[in-house]
């Protein structure tokens, strides 16, 4: 009687563990990935990025790489952009290899700036005599000559 009682028992475990009776259960977490990239020539402070999901980060002047501090689940798109421009220097930046969809850390994404540079120019009239000496921001001297009038 006790080995039928056994083999019984034995039955109604093997049943309820396979069948998932047993009281464990686990929770999948999603597999989560950053979004950055490289950044070059950035001299200027106030640069903002912005990831399509409304994630964004500011990136420090001389700064060669960024990190969005918010991980997208693996799958999701993403699009990054300039929200704001740096300035003191004024500068551009445009962004490559902007978008794409996370299956992986991103690093690919490269952000590239150039200094807004302007001319400075313009016209002198009357000037007969010599020596006279335009100088830009405390450098970059410009000898200006008379022109030969006929």
């Amino acid at each position: 009687m006790k080995l039928h009682f056994f083999i019984l028992m034995l039955g109604v475990s093997l049943f309820s563990t396979a069948c998932g009776g047993g009281s464990s259960s686990k929770t999948v977490s999603p597999t989560m990935y950053t979004i950055g990239g490289t950044v070059s020539g950035l001299a200027g402070t106030g640069l903002v990025l912005q990831n399509d999901s409304g994630d964004s980060v500011t990136v420090s002047a001389k700064a060669t790489a960024f990190t969005f501090p918010t991980s997208v689940t693996s799958g999701s798109s993403y699009k990054v952009s300039v929200m704001t421009q740096p300035s003191n220097p004024t500068q551009s930046c445009v962004v490559n290899s902007a978008s794409g969809m996370a299956m992986g850390d991103v690093t690919t994404v490269s952000v590239s700036c150039t200094t807004t540079t302007f001319t400075v120019g313009g016209s002198i009239s009357g000037l007969v005599g010599t020596g006279l000496v335009l100088q830009n921001n405390s450098g970059d001297n410009l000898t200006v000559v008379p022109t030969a009038s006929t």
